[in-house]
């Protein structure tokens, strides 16, 4: 069964689907040579840019289009393509030196660390950094380092997205799980994350189970550590979903990484993802994948989809959302439902319900910075800004 004759896709997206696709079969190529030799590609490229998928692109029309070109706009849109493409892969080149640095660095002072998304993801998935798009850097360290990092982040010239009041830091991370850090002079910008994902998705990850076992991605003739293949994969389908999937490069990444795994233990991530709360999150990315990308999946894991009756609603909703001719600008408003209904298990729902609601973000810090004996009072910061944002405005 072919995605995109099964899935209802704004005509460009289906195009977009077939650009991304890691194995064409003739009939699609050409449907591609067919629509390249009628249409401009204006649009395409803005929507694949919109998508995170443009070097992808770039690299399917080369593949279709070795030397010759079936119209003269082709080559000059084609050639405006390029100068992006290398603009993205130069970007980075240097995001992955930074990283590789700052590595270093962390190895200096016996911090332990490892990267995962941007360049470590997209050298595991793609097979080159250049291949995927991605605006920062993600590491996650050990609770125990908040402080250290943070002083060596300042020390290179970060600076934090949180005001943290002297004399805090090492209270900090009681309350948050990530700290951005942006460097003014480069434009870089790297997370700093203790735990994988915020507290408001009321997701308990087993932290001491990520540093037990570990993959290394080599970058540069550089070995960076990163997630093992069992906690990325279901990672990355739950960082698409609370992301409602909104562009296409979070669902080719896990069609990617899989496709690039040779020998997958599913059972064990199966059981992973369903002690973890994130079964239907999980399913939903592979499910995603599978239909746009034709991902072969074992059919254990196909069962498990048909045997979740959440998902064709939820699939529906994430394609009319943001992949078809009839799409709804209704996001901020049905987020949190959307997100409930992810949630296979009943005390989860509870249990998102209240931490979407209480638990404070880095923005609620800024909003309103007290001293440390008057933390207590963020779930109530965090309930007046939630009020304004949804209730309070037009």
């Amino acid at each position: 069964m072919q995605a995109q004759q099964t899935l209802p896709l704004n005509h460009i997206l289906h195009i977009l689907v077939l650009c991304c696709k890691s194995v064409l079969t003739d009939a699609e190529k050409q449907l591609l040579y067919t629509y390249f030799q009628n249409c401009s590609c204006h649009l395409l490229f803005h929507t694949a840019s919109q998508h995170g998928v443009l070097p992808l692109l770039y690299h399917t029309l080369l593949t279709l289009f070795p030397g010759t070109y079936p119209t003269e706009e082709i080559k000059t849109e084609l050639e405006k393509l390029r100068k992006q493409v290398r603009y993205l892969a130069q970007k980075n080149m240097f995001m992955s030196a930074e990283l590789i640095k700052m590595f270093r660095q962390f190895q200096s002072l016996d911090i332990k660390v490892l990267a995962f998304k941007g360049p470590t993801l997209a050298q595991s998935a793609y097979g080159d950094i250049t291949l995927r798009q991605y605006g920062d850097l993600d590491i996650l360290i050990k609770q125990k380092d908040v402080p250290k990092v943070i002083a060596l982040m300042k020390k290179n010239g970060y600076s934090p997205d949180v005001h943290i009041p002297k004399g805090q830091t090492d209270h900090l991370h009681q309350l948050l799980t990530t700290i951005g850090f942006d460097k003014p002079s480069s434009s870089m910008r790297i997370e700093v994350h203790w735990e994988l994902l915020s507290l408001n998705y009321a997701v308990t990850w087993d932290t001491e189970a990520l540093w037990q076992k570990t993959d290394t991605v080599t970058i540069n003739r550089s070995s960076l550590p990163t997630l093992a293949f069992e906690h990325l994969l279901p990672y990355i389908c739950v960082h698409g979903s609370k992301h409602l999937f909104e562009r296409m490069e979070w669902i080719c990444d896990i069609d990617r990484i899989v496709r690039a795994q040779p020998d997958i233990d599913w059972e064990k991530i199966n059981s992973h993802a369903k002690h973890t709360g994130i079964e239907r999150m999980y399913l939903l990315g592979l499910s995603l994948a599978h239909r746009f990308f034709d991902l072969p999946l074992p059919s254990s894991i196909l069962t498990k989809i048909e045997q979740d009756t959440a998902l064709p609603k939820l699939t529906q909703t994430i394609i009319a959302l943001h992949f078809s001719d009839t799409e709804q600008h209704i996001v901020d408003k049905n987020y949190f439902f959307i997100l409930l209904r992810m949630r296979e298990r009943f005390t989860d729902k509870l249990r998102f319900g209240y931490q979407a609601f209480f638990a404070p973000q880095f923005n609620d810090f800024n909003y309103l910075p007290l001293p440390r004996y008057l933390h207590f009072l963020y779930p109530l910061v965090r309930i007046y800004r939630l009020g304004q944002k949804y209730l309070f405005t037009k």
